[in-house]
C-alpha cells in the first residue's frame, strides 16, 4: 500500500514548489496584478498612520500599493518569505510572522487593513475577523480581495489556466491543492464578513465584470469596511 503525504505536507510543497511558477506569471499572474490594483482604488484615508497586510508572502501587493502609510506598512504572515519587490525609501516596512487568529495587536490600533485571497485558507475565518474587527481604529478601514471560488466562472478560467499550465508538472495535482487549502465558499465567507461587521459601512464589489453582481459570474469579490 502506497504511503500518502499528509495534508500539511503536500500544501507545503506545493508553496514551496510550484506556488509561484502557478500563480504570478502569465494569465495567472496578470490576474493577480489586476486584483491587487482594483483594492487599492477603494480607501477613503489616503495616508494612514499604519497600514497592515495579513498574508504578507513575499509582499506581491506592494507594487500596487498607491497610498504608502504615513509611519510604517506591516506585514504578516505565517511563514515569512524573502521580499520580491521594492518600495520607496521613505517607507518604513515591517515584515513579522504570525497567526492571524491571535493578532499581536492592541485592540483599535490599526487604521488600513487589507488581505488578498487568503479567507479560502484559513481553519477559522470567523475567528480571523473578529480579530481583525478588534484591532481596527474607530475611524479604520478593511479591504478583503477573494477568489470566488467555487463560482462557475472562477472554474471555467482555472481549467484553462492554472490545471493546464499545472500539467507540465508531474508530481503536481493542482484539483487536489484546491480542495485541500481551498477550504471556505465564498458566499460562506460574505456571509461571516456581514456578521462579524454588521455595525459597519460594508460595500462588496465584483470583477473583472463590476455590473454583474455575482460572484458566479466574476472571478474575484473584493469586501471594503469603514468603521464609524
Amino acid at each position: 500500500m502506497q504511503i500518502r503525504k499528509n495534508r500539511e505536507e503536500l500544501i507545503s510543497e506545493y508553496y514551496r514548489d510550484y506556488y509561484d511558477k502557478l500563480q504570478h506569471s502569465g494569465i495567472q499572474g496578470f490576474g493577480q496584478r489586476l486584483m491587487n490594483t482594483r483594492l487599492e482604488k477603494y480607501w477613503i484615508n489616503t495616508k494612514p498612520a499604519i497600514t497592515l497586510e495579513l498574508g504578507f508572502g513575499s509582499g506581491q501587493h506592494l507594487d500596487s500599493v498607491l497610498d504608502w502609510p504615513k509611519e510604517i506598512y506591516v506585514g504578516l504572515d505565517s511563514r515569512v518569505s524573502t521580499l520580491n519587490t521594492k518600495i520607496p525609501d521613505a517607507v518604513k516596512l515591517a515584515v513579522i510572522e504570525g497567526d492571524i487568529h491571535f493578532l499581536p495587536f492592541p485592540d483599535r490600533s490599526i487604521e488600513r487593513i487589507l488581505m488578498t485571497c487568503l479567507l479560502h485558507h484559513l481553519d477559522n475565518p470567523y475567528s480571523a475577523l473578529c480579530e481583525i474587527s478588534r484591532i481596527l481604529d474607530k475611524n479604520g478601514e478593511v479591504a478583503i480581495l477573494m477568489p470566488t471560488d467555487p463560482g462557475f466562472f472562477n472554474r471555467f478560467i482555472k481549467k484553462f489556466t492554472v490545471h493546464r499550465k499545472a500539467k507540465r508538472f508531474e508530481n503536481y495535482n493542482s484539483r487536489l491543492i484546491y480542495a485541500l487549502d481551498h477550504r471556505n465558499h465564498i458566499d460562506a465567507l460574505i456571509s461571516i464578513i456581514k456578521y462579524v461587521f454588521e455595525d459597519d459601512k460594508i460595500k462588496i464589489k465584483y470583477g473583472p465584470f463590476s455590473y454583474i453582481k455575482s460572484w458566479n459570474l466574476n472571478l474575484f469579490v473584493i469586501v471594503s469596511i469603514k468603521r464609524g
